[in-house]
């Protein structure tokens, strides 16, 4: 590994060459890829370097010029999912120490102390950098906070010292090319081939599912897998703050479309104008009647239009909250209809969500070897007493590591499978076999 202070006197170094260059070759003058690459391998050989340290070297003053420094081998790794950069503080003397970068592999995070991306003061130019990539975006002072995208899909979140006293906080998750289709979840062990079976019956039954889970459990895989299942004749409206959903994308390029409407907030601009809320954008796709509704994540107000949807004419829908659980789920919904609409009681909502979902699927990521799979799938099956009526239907069994199907069948849920004509195995509900 070249050494921090080697790597910044390259730099240097590089700079003052390429300088030299751009004025022997006359004003206005551009350096390429290979005048930098040039003036690299001669900054590193003037310091002695050869072999493997001299290629390491000139790729990393080329990361420096033209990538994202430090980060770059990081982001063109394709076995890393995201990168982190956990601020260092100050020194009593008030100068800043190194910041530190960790990264998620496989569903776990581990740091990096090979990667040295130096003070705040160093890794300011780089996060500028990445701002402006983000549309001509920034993160400075005046405008600290930075949610944007990389032209790759590359999702950015990067906070200013200003907000983060112990310097830059940034994180880019990366984004992750095609999306795992159902197969590819049951060969991971996200879900047992019967339990997948009897979600795409669900599916193509119209059944209203939404997709509970914590962060980075994998709920917007598992959204576009399920997605996969719609009937290619549906038109699909997408609501979401980041367009991550992959929805019919191998059909983009056919002459009648993909028949999917993507839909996408927007903050406001410089003066104040044209921002756009999934709220605003949940109301106006219930006007371009879509078979299908899927909302990328609920967390505010629409949350009680998603459900207003599927209570009239849109169910077969699909959407993610976070939640910690199955329970969890129903507690979360609850908390944000009646924080959006508090002239609602807690019976009346209580009561919208027994008759407008059908289906908690709830995913979860294991702390211990970083896996992700479906622990719950519970069946919603209206209201009584002042309560939801839920229903388990599947369940991980986590002490023998196999998923369990709990010896229950819910009635709505067969009777919408079997009026779509859609496949039904009585083992779904643990008849003929309980576990896989």
């Amino acid at each position: 590994m070249i050494a921090p202070e080697t790597r910044r006197a390259i730099k240097a170094r590089a700079k003052e060459i390429l300088d030299d260059d751009l004025i022997e070759l006359g004003a206005g003058a551009i350096a390429g890829d290979e005048a930098l690459a040039r003036a690299a391998r001669q900054a590193a050989a003037e310091r002695g370097l050869v072999g493997e340290e001299l290629a390491e070297a000139v790729n990393a003053a080329l990361d420096d010029f033209v990538g994202y420094g430090p980060f770059q081998p990081l982001l063109d790794d394709p076995d890393i999912d995201e990168v982190y950069l956990d601020p260092g503080g100050r020194n009593p003397d008030g100068s800043w120490r190194e910041e530190h970068v960790w990264v998620e592999l496989g569903g776990k995070t581990y740091p990096r102390p090979d990667v040295y991306v130096g003070t705040p003061d160093e890794v300011g130019p780089i996060i500028q950098r990445i701002a402006e990539d983000c549309g001509g975006r920034r993160c400075d002072e005046s405008s600290p906070l930075l949610n944007a995208f990389l032209p790759d899909g590359t999702r950015v979140n990067a906070v200013h010292p200003k907000n983060s006293p112990d310097g830059y906080s940034l994180n880019m998750r990366k984004h992750g090319g095609k999306s795992l289709g159902p197969a590819d979840l049951v060969a991971r062990g996200a879900a047992s081939p019967e339990m997948m079976a009897f979600l795409k019956s669900c599916v193509i039954g119209c059944c209203s599912i939404i997709i509970s889970g914590g962060t980075g459990s994998g709920k917007t895989t598992m959204l576009n897998a399920l997605a996969s299942f719609f009937p290619d004749s549906d038109h699909v409206v997408t609501v979401e703050d980041t367009l991550e959903l992959q929805i019919r994308e191998d059909r983009v390029d056919s002459p009648w479309g993909n028949n999917v409407t993507r839909l996408q907030s927007s903050d406001a601009n410089y003066e104040g104008e044209g921002a756009k809320s999934i709220h605003d954008l949940v109301v106006n796709s219930l006007r371009m009647r879509p078979e299908r509704l899927i909302v990328g994540e609920c967390r505010d107000s629409e949350t009680y239009d998603m459900l207003q949807a599927m209570q009239t004419g849109h169910d077969g829908s699909l959407t993610t909250i976070h939640a910690s659980g199955p329970i969890g789920a129903f507690i979360r919904l609850e908390s944000m209809i009646v924080e959006s609409r508090p002239n609602i009681s807690e019976d009346s909502v209580r009561r919208q969500i027994g008759y407008a979902v059908d289906l908690i699927v709830h995913v979860h990521r294991s702390r211990k070897d970083g896996s992700r799979r479906i622990t719950s799938i519970t069946a919603v099956e209206g209201f009584s007493d002042g309560n939801i009526v839920r229903n388990e239907l599947f369940r991980w069994n986590d002490r023998d590591q196999r998923f369990e199907a709990l010896q229950q069948q819910s009635m709505p849920i067969k009777e919408k499978i079997l009026d779509a004509d859609a496949p039904y195995d009585p083992a779904w509900f643990g008849i003929g076999g309980t576990s896989w």
